[in-house]
């Protein structure tokens, strides 16, 4: 009996549905026929979001973000002021 050296690949897929699995089970069973040495196993993946390819806006910064209440406390009473931001 002779040992193989046997390789091991993973191949990264976009996970469209069943037909990912079946494509992927294709691809196995192809280099199970012509390759011996090579253990292929399928790795299916969602597509990336949609916000990978649409810019997102910008955070705006506390101080300038509008309807924030802000509560100002004096040091030498009991006295506070209070407000709320607008822009």
């Amino acid at each position: 009996m002779e040992c193989l050296n046997v390789q091991q690949i993973f191949i990264d897929l976009l996970y469209v549905g069943n037909i990912t699995i079946i494509f992927g089970k294709n691809i196995i069973d192809l280099t199970k026929a012509t390759q011996l040495d090579l253990h292929v196993q399928q790795s299916p993946h969602p597509p990336p979001a949609i916000t990978t390819f649409i810019p997102q806006k910008h955070k705006i910064q506390k101080d300038h973000q509008s309807n924030i209440v802000c509560t100002i406390s004096c040091s030498e009473c009991d006295d506070s002021y209070v407000r709320k931001t607008n822009r």
